[in-house]
């Protein structure tokens, strides 16, 4: 589940890069405002579990032609909501343990294109994801549709393993639950030069 910023962060951050390669950058490095991001988590168990995290703050940096990326998202791990209390309540407290580690930080690294159009982008962005108190490095892969008012509309998405972050799988013999949380952000990106 703390991996969904890092995916925001991701999927964020390549659609920026996209955008200010279509234009002459007037600064080597960008600065990408993210409007609209949602942030999603699938768990599959016998009853499958979708959610979603709350807002998500920081200020994310690239370099449109090194490839260069900086700065950090941060999400508020209590804000993991389900739509069902009793559940939420285990999420934050029994596996996410919010009072200990309160956010979820994505860190980028790096961006990669892998495909473009003028109306398209699939790429990548490295970086790292600090949840639980783990930092671990990640990859997010993200597709882009360009606009013509010069933002990019973006998904991206990643799959987590909860022993990678120190987290226990919750599921027990009687509600078995896979050990991976898949998350996907989806949201609205638009760069300018610094």
């Amino acid at each position: 589940m703390r991996a969904t910023l890092s995916l925001a962060c991701l999927g964020l951050l390549l659609s920026g890069s996209a955008l200010a390669q279509q234009a002459a950058p007037a600064s080597p490095t960008h600065a990408l405002a993210l409007e609209a991001l949602r942030v999603s988590f699938h768990v599959q168990s016998l009853f499958p579990v979708d959610g979603t995290f709350g807002p998500v703050s920081g200020e994310l940096r690239f370099e449109p032609e090194g490839g260069a990326m900086s700065g950090e998202l941060r999400v508020d791990a209590a804000s993991a909501d389900t739509g069902y209390g009793v559940r939420d309540a285990v999420i934050r407290n029994d596996v996410l343990h919010v009072e200990r580690y309160p956010l979820i930080v994505f860190r980028p690294t790096r961006w990669r294109v892998r495909g473009r159009t003028p109306t398209q982008l699939s790429g990548s962005i490295e970086g790292s994801v600090l949840m639980h108190g783990v930092e671990r490095p990640v990859t997010v892969e993200l597709e882009a549709q360009l606009t013509a008012a010069g933002e990019a509309n973006v998904r991206a998405g990643l799959a987590v393993q909860f022993e990678e972050w120190g987290i226990a799988n919750p599921g027990n013999e009687y509600l078995p639950v896979e050990p991976r949380v898949g998350i996907t952000v989806e949201g609205v990106a638009r760069s300018r030069p610094l």
